[in-house]
C-alpha cells in the first residue's frame, strides 16, 4: 500500500494555526519542522501512528528535515511543507504534497554512509509551534475574524476557496443540464 494523500490535513494544520505561519527567513527552518508532529497528530487516527518524521543520520550531528513526513509501511518520504515569500516581508509557510518514494541509503554515499530512516515524531524531541498570543484575532471559532484581523495571505486563502466551491457548483449545474438534455435524446 502507498502512503495516502492526506494533503487536506496540512492545508487544514495550517488555517488552524494561521498564527504560526508567517516567520522570518531565519526562523523558517524551525518554525516548518514545529509543524510535522502538529500535522502527524491531524492525521487520520487508522493511520497516524504510521507518519514519522525523516532522520539523515548521514549528516553530523543528525539532521530532522523540516518538511518531510515518513509513511512508515512503505518508507515513502513526502515533503509536505514549503514556503513563499510573504506580503510585507519574511516568510508564509504553505502546503505542499509531493511524494519521492522510498528513502534508504542517503543519496550521494554510494551505499557506504548513513541511512534516512523513519522517526516516531514524538521521540524527535520537536519543540512546540508557538502559542497564539491574544492579539493574533478572535478565540471564538464561530465568530469570524474582523476584516483588519486577517492577514493578506489568508484573504487570498478565502477567495481561493470561494472560487473553487464557485467552480464546483457549476461544474454541477453543467452536468445536471447535460444529463438532462442527453435524457431528452435517449
Amino acid at each position: 500500500m502507498s502512503a495516502p494523500n492526506r494533503s487536506d490535513v496540512v492545508k487544514r494544520v495550517l488555517v488552524e494555526h494561521a498564527h504560526a505561519v508567517n516567520v522570518a527567513e531565519a526562523e523558517l527552518e524551525d518554525r516548518r519542522r514545529r509543524f510535522l508532529p502538529v500535522i502527524i497528530a491531524a492525521m487520520p487516527a487508522e493511520d497516524r501512528p504510521q507518519w514519522g518524521v525523516l532522520l539523515k543520520t548521514d549528516k553530523h550531528p543528525n539532521v530532522i528535515p523540516s518538511d518531510i513526513l515518513v509513511w512508515r509501511p512503505t518508507m515513502e518520504h513526502i515533503d509536505c511543507l514549503t514556503a513563499d515569500d510573504a506580503p510585507g516581508g519574511g516568510m508564509v509557510i504553505v502546503p505542499l504534497w509531493k511524494n519521492h518514494g522510498a528513502i534508504g541509503v542517503a543519496p550521494g554515499t554510494q551505499g557506504k554512509v548513513g541511512k534516512w530512516i523513519w522517526l516516531d515524531a514524538t521521540a524527535a524531541n520537536i519543540p512546540p509551534l508557538p502559542a497564539k498570543q491574544p492579539d493574533d484575532g478572535p478565540t471564538d471559532p464561530n465568530k469570524p475574524p474582523a476584516e483588519d484581523e486577517v492577514d493578506t495571505w489568508e484573504r487570498e486563502l478565502v477567495a481561493l476557496l470561494e472560487s473553487l466551491v464557485s467552480a464546483v457548483e457549476g461544474i454541477r449545474t453543467a452536468a445536471e443540464t447535460l444529463a438532462a438534455a442527453a435524457k431528452r435524446f435517449t
